[in-house]
């Protein structure tokens, strides 16, 4: 086979193609295949075209690494510059490009260029997420970059200045191919400045402090920078109301340098201090030392007084021009607290000295020659002399000898306790003893603390105690009750029992408001009411005596005593002695009683209404168990049930030998009272019948003072009537309306046709006025109302031996006994009062519950006319049992006037309300 020369060329140009095609950086690991095809012609037509197809060639790319790091720079041209301070960081970006055809892991370094060098853990690289060029949460630090190919990661360099890197430095970032050249043309500049950085601190120790004790004060200045501060000035003031009761001690200063001056007022600073320092100024002019520092220590002493809790003080400093007056930065505050203990203590001694050495002589007060039951007196001084209030108990304690001890303030008064004291208060304070057996007493007095003090005591004795008093005694003359103007002579005398003389004696008498003075023995002094008598010295069992007359005033109030004594003091006795004292009840005024009867005539077996009136007659004072006492004579007989005292019905009055007696509790000054009861005359009485009333009472106030009244009298005409004679028996049957057991004309009304039936056998019928009258009876004789002849019960009265409706009468002359009765709407136990009217008629219907279960009925029937074919007909209750009488009544007529109808039933419970029917013809 021919080949033309351009087959040849030809199929020389394919590798060739193939050759410049693998320069551009195709991806790594990329397969190319190539084969070239020839065609020749000959110049022979009849053999056409020759076509020829090389052998196939394959090649694989090969991995190519490549990186660009970006921003560039150099030394005099660097990409990036930053200044920062000593304790900052400085932050430079760059971009990290892979140029290669292959996906590379590139490491990340640093390189110094010239300058100071930063130390390896200053600088640190960070993956830029979201390109801001700022580093930001989360992040991520890292050492390496692995990309793929064509990729660009933003990239941080952060580094922290420290103190040895303070100048300038070039360094540059870098990153390169596993083998290849660094990228290191990314020069970077940093300018790294420092500062002083003063720490201000002050401290207390110790930090709790007692009253009384000193701590120590630290002011510490420390420069924590790298450069020498400014000048410093510190002020301390201590002269404040945080720091009070807290005091500078002198001579207490430690200073290492710098100038210190002093204040007493605040204003004025000097190189010494003064008597008072209320402040300290510290100036340091060169300023702290980088990582230097200085202190100044002192001492503050809190008073023994300081009251507890925390204290708090403040130091400023501040730092200043070389001038030493211009600010140059802000000022700072240093703080310290100081908390003072509390401290309760008690000081307890002899008036004045409350601090003297416990239980020593200096705290023990003495006395001597003092009588048993005489008053002696030791002031005491206590002091709360710790720095807490408190709340003090006095305790006195008998350690020898019989005492009664009562406790007493500088006044005088009863002590109350406890004893409220602030910190650094004192009170004075009496223990008054008042020995009560011969020889001597020890008193210890305990005072006792709240706040937690220790206890303290103090000691009283009392010696060459005698076991007697003088002899004192008062009389009067007369004894017993006295009234206004009566003279009163009183006589004192005292007696010296003992062995020694009784010096600058002194007897004084007040007279009450009571008594007006008539003349005096001695030769008082009279001031008002009071005389003295100064009777100078009194021998051993020499007696002085003196005389008092007064007259009872005519002011002096009844029911009130005069009392009257006398004092004696000596030079022995300085506690006034009281005497006996006499006692004179006074009472001026009467008790007056005056006696009344109604009618001034009346007949034998008429009634009687007394009056008896008693009046208090004094101005000022009460009486008390005022007893009236009237003795009835013969021939009156009280009726019972007839007493009424102040118009109010009372009990019959008591019977004491033969009298009766009605009792009063009290009546008030000026007051007076009315009793009166009712009697029968009987016969035999008297044409003037006189009857006499007695009282007596008591003082409210002094119930030895008994007022006797006056005899009071009535007298009463008595006029002869046909029933003066023996054996006749008179009375009356009547509604009592007010329960007061006596017929009232115009309030009682009388029952007519009521029936009374004798023992000897005999009745008798009350007329229209209720009145009955049986002659001729002798003796004793029992007589009953017929219950069935009135619609009314009859009332309890101490004559009926408890049966009501009965009595038992001797009769002797002319004889009386009444029965009244229960009002239908007074009666007690009524369970049904009813009223049926009808024409003519009317039908009162009473129903009562009886003692033994059962129930009593009583009909009245009352009509003006007569009623013909009448009947009437009363329903029982349900389940009723009739026990007694008739509920009905059927009569050819009613005649009229009045008819009674009663009955009995029992039932069970309680009954059911029936009404009566009536029925009658009408012509």
């Amino acid at each position: 086979m021919h080949r033309s020369p351009l087959l040849t060329a030809l199929l020389t140009l394919l590798p060739l193609m193939a050759g410049a095609s693998a320069a551009t950086l195709t991806p790594a690991g990329t397969i190319i295949q190539n084969q070239a095809t020839g065609t020749v012609r000959t110049d022979d037509p009849a053999d056409g075209t020759l076509h020829s197809v090389s052998n196939a060639v394959q090649s694989t790319v090969a991995s190519v690494c490549s990186v660009s790091l970006l921003p560039n720079g150099s030394v005099t041209s660097p990409a990036q510059t930053q200044t920062v301070r000593v304790g900052d960081t400085a932050t430079y970006w760059a971009t990290v490009t892979n140029a290669g055809n292959d996906t590379f892991t590139f490491p990340l370094s640093w390189q110094p260029v010239s300058g100071v060098t930063p130390a390896a853990s200053s600088v640190k690289f960070f993956q830029d997420l979201n390109g801001n060029r700022a580093l930001d949460s989360g992040e991520p630090e890292i050492s390496s970059l692995t990309l793929a190919q064509d990729r660009t990661v933003n990239v941080l360099m952060i580094v922290a200045a420290t103190a040895a890197m303070i100048g300038e430095a070039d360094f540059a970032p870098v990153t390169a191919c596993a083998e290849g050249i660094p990228d290191a043309d990314n020069v970077v500049h940093l300018k790294v400045t420092g500062e002083a950085h003063l720490l201000f601190t002050k401290s207390m120790t110790p930090a709790a402090l007692q009253p009384g004790a000193a701590n120590t004060v630290t002011l510490d200045v420390a420069n924590t920078g790298d450069i020498t501060s400014d000048a410093v000035v510190i002020e301390d003031l201590l002269g404040t109301q945080a720091l009070s009761s807290l005091s500078f001690e002198p001579g207490s200063v430690n200073v290492p340098g710098g100038r210190l001056t002093y204040t007493s007022d605040g204003t004025t600073w000097t190189d010494t201090p003064g008597n008072a320092v209320t402040g300290l100024r510290w100036t340091l002019p060169q300023g702290v030392p980088a990582h230097g520092s200085s202190r100044l220590t002192f001492r503050l002493r809190a008073a023994a007084t300081a009251a507890p809790g925390l204290r708090t003080n403040t130091a400023t400093l501040t730092p200043v021009s070389p001038d030493l007056h211009t600010p140059t930065g802000a000022a700072a505050d240093a703080t310290a607290t100081l908390n003072v203990a509390a401290a309760p203590a008690l000081a307890l001694g002899p008036v004045g000295n409350p601090g003297a050495p416990e239980l020593s002589e200096q705290d023990t007060q003495r006395r001597q020659g003092v009588v048993t039951g005489q008053l002696v007196c030791f002031t005491h001084t206590l002091l709360n002399s710790g720095n807490v209030s408190d709340l003090v108990s006095l305790t006195p304690t008998v350690a020898g000898g019989l005492a009664d001890i009562t406790l007493l303030n500088a006044q005088g008064t009863a002590l109350q306790q406890p004893l409220t004291l602030t910190a650094g208060q004192s009170v004075n304070v009496q223990v008054c003893v008042t020995p009560r057996s011969a020889g001597q007493v020890t008193l210890t007095l305990t005072a006792s603390s709240s706040a937690g003090a220790e206890p303290n005591q103090t000691v009283d004795v009392i010696s060459g105690i005698l076991d007697q008093g003088p002899t004192l005694s008062k009389t009067v003359t007369p004894t017993g009750t006295v009234s206004t103007g009566h003279t009163l002579t009183f006589t004192l005398s005292v007696t010296n029992p003992y062995p020694f003389p009784l010096t600058n004696v002194t007897v004084t008498d007040t007279l009450t408001a009571s008594l007006a003075l008539a003349s005096a023995t001695g030769t008082p002094s009279v001031d008002g009411p009071t005389l003295t008598w100064h009777a100078g010295t009194l021998a051993p069992a020499e007696t002085v005596s003196y005389t008092v007359t007064a007259r009872v005033a005519t002011t002096a109030p009844d029911d009130q005593a005069i009392t009257n004594c006398f004092t004696f003091t000596s030079d022995q006795h300085p506690q006034a002695v009281t005497s006996p004292c006499t006692s004179s009840p006074v009472w001026s005024a009467a008790l007056f009683m005056q006696k009344t009867a109604q009618p001034q005539q009346v007949t034998v077996g008429g009634r009687l209404t007394y009056t008896l009136t008693a009046k208090n007659t004094s101005a000022t004072a009460s009486m008390v168990n005022l007893t009236v006492m009237d003795a009835l004579p013969a021939t009156l007989e009280y009726v019972p049930g007839t007493s009424r005292i102040a118009g109010q019905s009372v009990p019959d009055p008591a019977v004491q030998n033969g009298a009766l007696v009605w009792a009063v509790p009290e009546l008030a000054a000026g007051q007076q009272v009315t009793i009166t009861f009712d009697t029968r005359v009987l016969p035999g009485a008297p044409a003037d019948l006189v009857n006499t009333v007695t009282a007596q009472a008591q003082g409210l106030n002094l119930g030895s003072v008994i007022v006797n009244a006056n005899t009071a009298t009535a007298h009463t005409k008595i006029q002869a009537t046909v029933f003066d004679v023996y054996g006749d028996l008179i009375g009356r049957v009547f509604v009592d309306r007010n329960l007061n057991r006596r017929y009232e004309p115009g309030t009682d009304q009388p029952v007519g046709n009521a029936r009374i039936v004798l023992s000897t056998g005999r009745t008798v019928v009350t007329d229209a006025t209720g009145l009955y009258h049986v002659a001729r009876l002798e003796g004793p004789v029992a007589l009953r109302l017929d219950p069935n002849s009135v619609p009314y019960t009859p009332l309890s009265v101490p004559q009926d031996g408890g049966l009501n409706g009965s009595r038992l009468v001797v009769v002797s002359g002319l004889t009386s006994a009444d029965f009244p009765l229960t009002p239908l709407t007074a009666t007690l136990g009524a369970t049904r009062d009813t009223r049926l009217t009808q024409g003519p008629l009317t039908v009162d219907k009473h129903v009562t519950a009886n003692p033994d279960g059962s129930y009593a009925v009583s009909l009245t029937l009352t009509t003006q006319v007569d009623l013909a074919a009448f009947t009437l007909t009363d329903p029982l209750p349900t389940g009723a049992t009739l026990t007694e009488g008739t509920s009905t009544l059927d009569v050819t007529a009613l005649n009229a006037g009045t008819t009674h109808v009663t009955y009995r039933f029992t039932v069970p419970g309680t009954p059911a309300v029936t009404d009566p029917t009536v029925h009658w013809r009408t012509p």
